[in-house]
């Protein structure tokens, strides 16, 4: 590690397993991993406090943060992004916002490439759903191109959009906690190893270095999380409304 190298703080709490790192270039210093239901809030402050720490950092030395923004829980997808929020309020530092689905694909496999759907247990009988090409040559470092964005549709009609969206007759790697909930996959389709379903804070760091490159980083005030669907609470509320009149 050299002292030059851009330093990345790495943020995931979208899903109910999280995660918090840090990154010097490409190289992963440490990381944290937590999986307790609803304590994302606050295993994070302390997890960036303790990661800073270990690589001899402070929060001002950050050069950007990358946080996964959803699709994912409602209030899983906002922690992330306010404590990135924070930190560009106190000291201008840039935020790469990844979608999760995105970040999945990334963490399919050590070096993705060609097609991957990253697929994500929606409950209430649907999937968050998107589809990636990586290109031909296997990368570790490379952002992929969207060829289905981030969409919540029904097992059947995920399969049916993933097959039309990709190029005809190419192999498919699913992967992600919904990938088993397809009706039928086709032969061409592989499902991936559940053990990699989950974001892998290495990956989301690599992919946040490509997306910073391009000049996917940002100060924004007003960026907003991915939420794709209405939280149970509001669509309750439309309910209501609608009923009442």
């Amino acid at each position: 590690m050299s002292s030059n190298d851009p330093k990345q703080l790495i943020l995931h709490t979208a899903t109910p397993q999280g995660c918090v790192a840090v990154m010097a270039g490409q190289q992963l210093i440490a990381s944290r991993v937590f999986d307790e239901r609803g304590a994302h809030v606050t295993n994070l402050p302390d997890a960036v406090v303790a990661l800073c720490g270990e690589a001899g950092w402070t929060l001002r030395d950050l050069d950007w943060v990358t946080c996964t923004i959803g699709p994912g829980a409602f209030a899983g997808a906002r922690i992330a992004l306010a404590y990135a929020k924070g930190l560009q309020t106190a000291w201008q530092t840039p935020i790469v916002p990844c979608d999760t689905l995105r970040a999945l694909a990334m963490s399919a496999v050590e070096a993705p490439s060609g097609v991957i759907a990253a697929l994500m247990d929606a409950r209430r009988g649907e999937l968050f759903g998107a589809l990636y090409d990586f290109g031909v040559e296997p990368s570790s470092d490379a952002a992929p191109r969207e060829l289905l964005p981030p969409c919540l549709l029904t097992p059947d009609a995920m399969q049916a959009a993933i097959a039309q969206a990709a190029p005809h007759d190419t192999e498919i790697l699913l992967t992600g906690d919904g990938a088993p909930l397809l009706p039928a996959p086709l032969d061409s389709w592989t499902q991936n190893d559940t053990a990699r379903g989950q974001v892998d804070p290495a990956a989301l760091g690599r992919l946040g270095a490509a997306l910073f490159s391009q000049g996917g980083g940002g100060t924004d005030p007003g960026l907003e999380p991915l939420y794709i669907r209405r939280s149970e609470a509001e669509e309750n509320r439309l309910k209501a409304l609608t009923e009442a009149s």
